[in-house]
């Protein structure tokens, strides 16, 4: 069985949620693939690697900010034609209940 899947059943059996369980499996097994590195002396990372590897980080995180960013505005224009629509669906109703 992969470590992931054995600590998203142990994270289950604690009682976590679905996805409280998903990330804290692969949380945990990032943690075991880089603390088994480290034992084995493969995670020696020279002061270039660990630059770009932050300059990564910060695409990505740009990257994702500006995803999410996107999915608030498209939430936001679904959330006004709704409001359009449940007004314009109580207006019918009102019309044909008191005409």
């Amino acid at each position: 069985m992969s470590t992931v899947r054995a600590h998203y059943e142990a994270a289950r059996a604690l009682g976590k949620s679905r996805r409280e369980a998903k990330r804290w499996a692969l949380q945990q097994a990032t943690i075991d693939a880089e603390r088994e590195q480290v034992e084995q002396g493969i995670s020696d990372y020279d002061r270039q690697t660990v630059r770009q590897a932050l300059v990564h980080t910060r695409q990505d995180t740009v990257l994702v900010i500006a995803f999410l960013s996107e999915i608030s505005e498209a939430m936001r224009s679904v959330r006004r034609w709704l409001i359009g629509v449940t007004v314009l669906l109580l207006l019918v109703v009102l019309h044909f209940l008191f005409p």
